[in-house]
């Protein structure tokens, strides 16, 4: 009696393992998301936080440059004077009234976090998630319960 598999029982094992992959890999993406929106928030807060304080301090000053802000961030680089660049993220103070935060993955936008400073009273804290792809919409949707609202940006 020969000992092996059956090209039936490789097939339905390699059907089996596909299934699995299938199932895995989105919710292994999302996952990794969630922890890159996690730096993404938490960086973001701080700006903001500092954006807050000098409009505290110069009411009459909207804060755009990274001479404005009383912090230092790590992770990342600053690359002209209102943008800061992560590997993931682009920070963005140039408005004045809110933190643009992009998440960008291969040239692409996912989506677009805005979150909004002390500048316009009506806006105050107010937190909008644009997505750009299902992953940005993904993210958008978890956000959504950290006060997020969620819009589509295609």
């Amino acid at each position: 009696m020969k000992q092996g598999f059956t090209l039936v029982e490789m097939l339905v094992v390699v059907v089996i393992v596909t299934i699995l992959a299938v199932v895995a890999i989105p919710q292994y993406q999302a996952s990794v998301e969630r922890s890159r929106t996690a730096e993404a928030l938490y960086n973001g807060r701080v700006l903001l936080d500092s954006m807050n304080r000098a409009l505290s301090l110069s009411p009459n000053d909207v804060p755009k440059t990274k001479q404005s802000l009383d912090v230092k961030i790590g992770g990342g680089q600053w690359r002209d004077d209102s943008s800061f660049y992560t590997k993931d993220f682009r920070y963005d103070i140039s408005n004045g009234s809110y933190l643009q935060i992009e998440r960008i993955a291969g040239g692409n936008i996912l989506y677009v976090l805005y979150m909004y400073n002390r500048y316009v009273p009506a806006d105050d804290g107010l937190r909008v998630c644009v997505w750009h792809s299902d992953l940005g919409k993904t993210v958008c949707d978890i956000l959504s319960n950290q006060g997020f609202i969620g819009k589509s940006g295609e």
